[in-house]
């Protein structure tokens, strides 16, 4: 209540002198108000502060006419008017525009001017009425005085109501000393402007009327000093402007020189409106490009981390390929030993099926690994030129054992005649063996799969692999090569995987520069990828004449690398390795760290080591290093890694590594090495 009380009477004495210094000047210079600032200050506090201070505007607007002899009736009528006013505009902004006071958007600037001149219609008329009632206004000029009242009414809402607002709802503002400098420039050129317009009889050069002069430094502070400048520097020039009057300065001649109060009130309105416009459009890009920063400084903070995260997850795969990886050369190495001692037919289909699934974990292994390097574009083909039927056979060499324990039939039809590619061999395999192993996945057990290769004209070679299987519904067609997408088929069956094969066939198939697409006509009635790659029949001219053929180690009698000595920390894996070797008659030795390895190289001195490079300690490359530096080229050294990019095989042979094999290692792979 108490502080409700203290503004009333603040806003009383505030008004109340505001509006006997308007009136002073009006009565000296004989010829009205260019502004009327009570009405602007009254709707600007009613604005900010609450509506419970409208007994003081009515108070002072009151006995600020009583104070120039207006009779009470006229006084109070206008006071009414004054008071209804600034309760009808601060109502309306605040209520029903919602009005920002910083004047930050369009739509606040647009709100304020309407309010300007449409709530001071109320006083304008509610004073000219009391004023006609009471024998001051006559009929004939009634219509003039209401429209230089309502003129200088409205400017005094817009000038003056602006600068309180704007400058009262935050006082406290904060400046470099670079801003400081700059807004005492531009002030002090507004003001040396406005003096030059409005207090000398100078009102053009050149023809050029020198009011324009003022769009100058108007412009220059709706760029840099925003809503609070042009409202402070609207309130100066409409100062200066009426201080010319008040003192009879200059002619305040306007546009073709005419000396009108209505004219330059008219000037300054427009100034006004044109100015607290364009200064909200100036915030509003402001605050766009604010914002705009701030979402590209949080989408590069989001892609950072997506960055980190892949990256992360690059590493995550990689790891869990060499960690998955170990297991899997123990399983391999007693399956096949198993086999070479000779197991009943019964237990020789179960070693099948340990096979079969054994090498599926490997190709799913290999198939993350290689999908992340391809998303990462560390991928790379290896082209060379390469017989079609060659890959084919190897790939059913590789799928055979898939396919017996599922039980399906696999037809081949392809030319008799050599097709000659320019292509990556492995990568090439490695799509026939994909879209085999999907086919057999996704085929009831004893269905059929067809592999057709045929020519498509002189340039292009089409492969489809058709089966027998569930099919593919219309809407996944689009989807199937989509990375971790697959058909909806019921968990844990052999169906089920990463959902990584198909994605990367056609990202390989495309490196080929080949296409790849599905067809199915629905649920249970089967599928069929068609691939398409380029070929060239000149490419058999290019090869080099095939060598003789010469035995083998083998097969010459005796083995060519006798005494072998196997290093890994997996005590399993070694053993089992260890013991497929010894079976095909190798000389065996062990080791499991770098150091024992270093000793057993000296002591045996075998004529190949196989050696795990993730050994605790000294790793594999460092033993590698110091097995050249203290022997030369001599024992043959070949790298076991569960890490098979291509980097890891480049630090092999910097590290002095005759060849490197990828875990899980198999006895064909090592048998192509021992007996090369």
């Amino acid at each position: 209540m108490v502080r409700q009380a203290a503004g009333i009477v603040l806003i009383f004495l505030v008004y109340f002198l505001t509006a006997r210094v308007s009136l002073g000047v009006g009565s000296i210079n004989h010829s009205g108000l260019l502004f009327w600032p009570p009405s602007g200050l009254a709707l600007g506090a009613l604005f900010l502060f609450g509506y419970e201070l409208w007994p003081g505007v009515l108070l002072a607007a009151f006995f600020a006419n009583l104070s120039i002899g207006i009779p009470p009736p006229m006084a109070l009528g206008i006071a009414a008017g004054y008071m209804l006013e600034s309760l009808a505009g601060a109502y309306f902004l605040r209520e029903h525009m919602k009005l920002n006071p910083l004047f930050s958007r369009l739509q606040d600037s647009l709100a304020f001017i309407l309010t300007s001149f449409g709530s001071t219609v109320i006083a304008t008329t509610a004073g000219s009425i009391s004023l006609y009632l009471g024998g001051q206004v006559t009929q004939d000029s009634f219509a003039q005085t209401w429209m230089t009242w309502w003129v200088g009414d409205s400017l005094g809402v817009l000038i003056v109501g602006a600068f309180i607002i704007r400058w009262l709802c935050r006082p406290r503002f904060y400046k470099t000393l670079w801003e400081v400098v700059e807004g005492l420039v531009v002030f002090s050129s507004l003001i040396a402007v406005s003096v030059l317009i409005f207090w000398t009889p100078v009102s053009s050069i050149a023809n050029i009327p020198l009011i324009y002069l003022l769009f100058i430094p108007l412009i220059w502070m709706a760029l840099r000093t925003g809503p609070r400048g042009i409202t402070l520097a609207l309130l100066l020039i409409s100062a200066t402007a009426t201080m010319s009057l008040f003192l009879n300065h200059g002619n305040v001649t306007l546009i073709n020189g005419a000396s009108d109060l209505l004219l330059l009130q008219i000037f300054i309105g427009t100034v006004a409106i044109i100015f607290l416009l364009f200064v909200s459009i100036v915030e509003e890009r402001k605050e766009v490009m604010e914002s705009l920063r701030d979402h590209i400084s949080k989408l590069e903070e989001a892609v950072e981390r997506v960055r980190a995260q892949d990256e992360a997850k690059n590493e995550f795969i990689a790891t869990l390929g060499h960690e998955l990886r170990n297991p899997l050369s123990p399983i391999i190495s007693a399956t096949e030993l198993i086999r070479q001692n000779g197991v009943r037919e019964e237990d020789a289909k179960l070693i099948d099926i340990i096979q079969s699934h054994t090498q599926t974990l490997a190709r799913l292994l290999d198939d993350l690994l290689d999908i992340s390097r391809i998303t990462r574009k560390k991928f790379r083909l290896q082209k060379e030129v390469v017989e079609l039927q060659s890959v084919v056979h190897r790939s059913q060499e590789t799928v055979d054992a898939f396919l017996k324990t599922r039980g399906h039939a696999l037809l081949v039809s392809m030319p008799q005649k050599p097709l000659w590619l320019s292509a990556d061999k492995v990568r090439l395999e490695q799509i026939f063996v994909n879209l085999l192993f999907n086919a057999a996945k996704y085929t009831e057990p004893g269905g059929t799969i067809t592999l057709t290769i045929a020519e498509a004209g002189d340039r292009c070679l089409r492969i489809s692999v058709k089966d027998t299987g569930i099919g593919i519904d219309q809407e996944m067609l689009g989807r199937i090569f989509e990375p971790f997408v697959q058909a909806n088929v019921p968990r844990g069956r052999v169906g089920s995987g990463l959902g990584i094969g198909l994605s990367l066939t056609k990202r390989l198939v495309e490196l080929h520069g080949g296409t790849i697409r599905a067809e199915s006509l629905g649920r249970g009635k089967g599928s069929e990828f068609i691939v398409e790659l380029p070929i060239s029949p000149n490419l058999q001219l290019q090869l080099p004449h095939a060598p003789a053929e010469v035995p083998t180690a083998r097969e010459a009698g005796g083995l060519k690398y006798p005494k072998i000595l196997v290093v890994d920390d997996n005590e399993a894996a070694a053993q089992g390795l260890g013991a497929l070797l010894k079976h095909l008659g190798h000389e065996i030795e062990f080791a499991y760290d770098g150091t024992e390895a270093l000793q057993q190289i000296q002591k045996f001195a075998p004529d190949v080591v196989l050696l795990d490079i993730g050994l605790p300690g000294m790793d594999g490359y460092q033993v590698a290093r110091q097995v050249r530096q203290e022997r030369g080229s001599s024992p043959v050294l070949i790298a076991l890694s569960g890490y098979g990019q291509a980097e890891d095989k480049r630090k092999a042979r910097e590290a002095g590594f005759n060849y490197h094999l990828t875990k899980p290692v198999g006895i064909r792979d090592l048998e192509q090495l021992l007996t090369s």
